[in-house]
Protein backbone atom coordinates (compact mmCIF):
# COMPACT_ATOMS: atom_id res chain seq x y z
CA UNK A 1 0.00 0.00 0.00
CA UNK A 2 1.18 3.68 -0.84
CA UNK A 3 0.07 6.82 0.53
CA UNK A 4 -0.70 10.20 -0.55
CA UNK A 5 -1.95 12.72 1.05
CA UNK A 6 -3.01 16.74 0.40
CA UNK A 7 -3.99 19.01 2.53
CA UNK A 8 -4.95 22.82 0.90
CA UNK A 9 -4.73 25.85 3.50
CA UNK A 10 -5.31 29.51 2.89
CA UNK A 11 -2.21 30.20 0.76
CA UNK A 12 -0.54 27.15 0.55
CA UNK A 13 -0.74 23.37 -0.58
CA UNK A 14 0.69 20.99 1.67
CA UNK A 15 1.72 17.31 0.29
CA UNK A 16 2.61 14.01 1.74
CA UNK A 17 3.70 10.68 0.36
CA UNK A 18 5.30 7.75 2.05
CA UNK A 19 8.90 6.65 1.07
CA UNK A 20 8.56 2.84 0.38
CA UNK A 21 8.93 0.77 -2.63
CA UNK A 22 7.56 -1.87 -2.11
CA UNK A 23 6.63 -5.10 -4.86
CA UNK A 24 3.66 -7.60 -3.43
CA UNK A 25 4.76 -7.80 0.59
CA UNK A 26 7.94 -6.99 0.20
CA UNK A 27 9.73 -3.70 1.01
CA UNK A 28 12.44 -2.99 -1.65
CA UNK A 29 13.43 0.99 -0.42
CA UNK A 30 12.84 3.26 2.40
CA UNK A 31 13.80 6.35 1.14
CA UNK A 32 11.77 6.62 -2.17
CA UNK A 33 10.51 10.12 -3.51
CA UNK A 34 7.42 9.98 -5.30
CA UNK A 35 7.36 13.24 -5.68
CA UNK A 36 8.27 14.75 -9.19
CA UNK A 37 9.00 18.64 -9.68
CA UNK A 38 6.90 19.99 -13.11
CA UNK A 39 7.81 23.47 -12.78
CA UNK A 40 8.34 26.04 -9.96
CA UNK A 41 4.90 25.81 -8.70
CA UNK A 42 3.89 22.11 -9.73
CA UNK A 43 4.56 18.99 -8.30
CA UNK A 44 2.91 15.67 -9.41
CA UNK A 45 3.13 12.74 -6.63
CA UNK A 46 3.00 9.30 -8.10
CA UNK A 47 2.47 5.70 -6.71
CA UNK A 48 2.20 2.58 -8.50
CA UNK A 49 4.83 -0.05 -9.92
CA UNK A 50 8.56 1.58 -9.82
CA UNK A 51 9.23 1.34 -13.38
CA UNK A 52 5.90 2.40 -14.38
CA UNK A 53 5.61 5.23 -12.20
CA UNK A 54 9.01 6.83 -12.54
CA UNK A 55 8.39 6.48 -16.33
CA UNK A 56 4.79 8.11 -16.63
CA UNK A 57 6.54 10.91 -14.35
CA UNK A 58 9.62 11.71 -16.48
CA UNK A 59 7.60 11.73 -19.59
CA UNK A 60 5.14 14.43 -17.95
CA UNK A 61 8.12 16.03 -16.69
CA UNK A 62 10.60 16.27 -19.93
CA UNK A 63 7.01 17.69 -21.79
CA UNK A 64 6.42 20.12 -19.21
CA UNK A 65 9.97 21.01 -19.91
CA UNK A 66 9.95 20.58 -23.23
CA UNK A 67 6.76 22.84 -23.46
CA UNK A 68 8.21 25.92 -21.85
CA UNK A 69 11.26 25.73 -24.57
CA UNK A 70 9.07 25.92 -27.21
CA UNK A 71 6.88 28.90 -26.06
CA UNK A 72 8.92 30.66 -23.34
CA UNK A 73 6.89 30.28 -21.03
CA UNK A 74 5.72 27.42 -18.75
CA UNK A 75 2.28 25.98 -18.79
CA UNK A 76 -0.30 27.19 -16.34
CA UNK A 77 -1.41 25.24 -13.78
CA UNK A 78 -4.61 23.95 -14.98
CA UNK A 79 -2.84 22.76 -18.72
CA UNK A 80 -0.29 21.26 -16.52
CA UNK A 81 -3.66 18.90 -14.90
CA UNK A 82 -5.48 18.62 -17.90
CA UNK A 83 -1.91 17.29 -19.89
CA UNK A 84 -1.05 14.99 -17.32
CA UNK A 85 -5.12 13.60 -16.71
CA UNK A 86 -5.09 12.94 -20.28
CA UNK A 87 -1.83 10.95 -20.49
CA UNK A 88 -2.88 8.92 -17.04
CA UNK A 89 -5.79 7.97 -19.53
CA UNK A 90 -3.71 6.88 -22.27
CA UNK A 91 -1.87 4.88 -19.39
CA UNK A 92 -4.64 3.12 -17.89
CA UNK A 93 -3.37 -0.33 -18.68
CA UNK A 94 -0.52 0.70 -16.08
CA UNK A 95 -0.49 0.37 -12.29
CA UNK A 96 -0.11 4.28 -12.07
CA UNK A 97 -1.63 6.63 -9.36
CA UNK A 98 -0.77 10.03 -9.40
CA UNK A 99 -1.96 13.19 -7.98
CA UNK A 100 -0.80 16.32 -9.57
CA UNK A 101 -0.25 19.34 -7.17
CA UNK A 102 -0.17 22.95 -8.00
CA UNK A 103 -0.41 26.01 -6.24
CA UNK A 104 -3.57 27.47 -7.64
CA UNK A 105 -7.56 27.70 -6.71
CA UNK A 106 -7.88 26.48 -9.48
CA UNK A 107 -10.58 23.54 -9.62
CA UNK A 108 -7.86 20.98 -11.31
CA UNK A 109 -6.28 20.72 -8.55
CA UNK A 110 -6.97 17.07 -6.83
CA UNK A 111 -6.33 17.03 -2.94
CA UNK A 112 -7.84 14.81 -0.10
CA UNK A 113 -8.52 17.86 2.16
CA UNK A 114 -9.29 21.52 1.61
CA UNK A 115 -9.89 23.68 4.73
CA UNK A 116 -8.61 27.10 5.91
CA UNK A 117 -5.86 25.83 7.72
CA UNK A 118 -2.51 27.62 8.98
CA UNK A 119 0.61 26.12 8.23
CA UNK A 120 1.06 24.68 11.23
CA UNK A 121 -2.22 23.30 11.88
CA UNK A 122 -1.97 21.64 8.66
CA UNK A 123 1.27 19.94 9.44
CA UNK A 124 -0.27 18.82 13.00
CA UNK A 125 -3.31 17.32 10.72
CA UNK A 126 -0.96 15.63 8.45
CA UNK A 127 0.65 14.31 11.49
CA UNK A 128 -2.22 12.77 12.60
CA UNK A 129 -3.13 11.33 9.51
CA UNK A 130 -0.11 9.47 9.23
CA UNK A 131 -0.46 8.31 12.53
CA UNK A 132 -3.49 6.64 12.02
CA UNK A 133 -2.22 5.26 8.93
CA UNK A 134 0.22 3.73 11.29
CA UNK A 135 -2.07 2.64 13.45
CA UNK A 136 -4.69 0.70 11.43
CA UNK A 137 -3.13 -0.80 8.66
CA UNK A 138 -0.36 -3.58 8.52
CA UNK A 139 1.99 -1.91 6.26
CA UNK A 140 4.71 -0.30 8.33
CA UNK A 141 5.65 2.89 6.97
CA UNK A 142 8.97 4.66 8.13
CA UNK A 143 8.94 7.88 6.63
CA UNK A 144 6.83 10.39 4.58
CA UNK A 145 8.27 12.89 2.45
CA UNK A 146 6.98 16.23 3.08
CA UNK A 147 6.93 19.10 0.35
CA UNK A 148 4.84 22.95 0.81
CA UNK A 149 3.84 24.87 -2.37
CA UNK A 150 2.97 28.29 -2.15
CA UNK A 151 3.45 31.47 -4.45
CA UNK A 152 7.36 31.35 -3.99
CA UNK A 153 7.41 27.46 -5.31
CA UNK A 154 8.13 24.57 -3.54
CA UNK A 155 9.90 23.91 -0.07
CA UNK A 156 11.04 20.76 1.16
CA UNK A 157 9.61 20.09 4.93
CA UNK A 158 11.14 18.05 7.53
CA UNK A 159 10.72 13.97 6.85
CA UNK A 160 7.56 12.89 9.37
CA UNK A 161 9.49 9.44 10.53
CA UNK A 162 7.56 6.80 12.30
CA UNK A 163 8.34 4.60 15.05
CA UNK A 164 8.29 0.52 14.78
CA UNK A 165 4.71 -0.43 15.60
Amino acid sequence: MEYLIGLQGRDFVLVAADNVAASSIIQMKHDYDKMFKLSEKILLLCVGEAGDTVQFAEYIQKNVQLYKMRNGYELSPAAAANFTRKNLADYLRSRVSSLPVVFNSSPHVLLLVVADLTRDEAVDLLKKCIEELNKRFILNLHSFTVRLIDKEGIHDLEKITLGNK
